[in-house]
């Protein structure tokens, strides 16, 4: 348990940050849940609360995965990757995922 207290890439990390994004982004609890059409291996559904809108994509394969977002008309912020640093910053139309990683994106 302490090397994960202070290793930023931790299954402890991981849950600490999923439960930070949990409890400041209502969205996630209380918002109408939306699936979203896609072929393949993701999982992807919309949260929305207000005028926050939050994309949450779950790649159920062991490959790497990409999901294109351009149809929404939206960049996306991301908040939390089970990756922990895979991602960083904004996604312009599309995420690639690395094999049973999920994200969720801000969309703005």
């Amino acid at each position: 348990m302490a090397a994960q207290e202070q290793d930023p890439r931790s299954l402890l990390a991981l849950y600490r940050g999923l439960i930070a994004v949990w409890n400041r982004e209502p969205a996630l609890t209380e918002g109408l849940q939306t699936p979203v059409r896609h072929r393949g291996p993701l999982l992807v559904f919309r949260r929305e609360l207000h005028d926050r809108r939050l994309l949450v994509v779950l790649n159920m394969s062991g490959d790497d995965q990409q999901f294109d977002f351009s149809e929404l008309r939206s960049k996306a912020r991301v908040l939390l990757s089970t990756s922990l640093g895979g991602h960083d910053g904004f996604c312009d139309h599309a995420v690639r995922l690395r094999g049973h990683e999920g994200i969720i994106l801000a969309l703005e």
